[in-house]
């Protein structure tokens, strides 16, 4: 017989949904590394296994180790600092 989903399952995924979207109570950093400069003081960041564009007042090399500040954890608005 096959697998049936039970209601419990959606409930479940519906709630991890739901707290992967929700804003943090808190910023937080992370680590990573410049993979590009581009115009306009704009970096290409690489976290892990995602890119991101981030524009900073700071002047930053290529394969150069930052620092990363997500506002209340979200992905908007990131702030690129050095890690010194």
């Amino acid at each position: 017989m096959p697998y049936m989903p039970k209601d419990t399952d959606y409930l479940l995924k519906a709630m991890e949904i739901i707290a992967a979207n929700l804003p943090h109570p808190f910023d937080q950093t992370r680590r990573g590394r410049v993979i590009e400069k581009l115009s306009n003081n704009q970096y290409k960041v690489q976290l892990q296994d995602k890119i991101y564009i981030i524009k900073s007042n700071f002047a930053f090399e290529v394969n150069e180790s930052v620092l990363v500040l997500f506002p209340q954890g979200r992905d908007a608005d990131l702030y690129l600092y050095p890690n010194r």
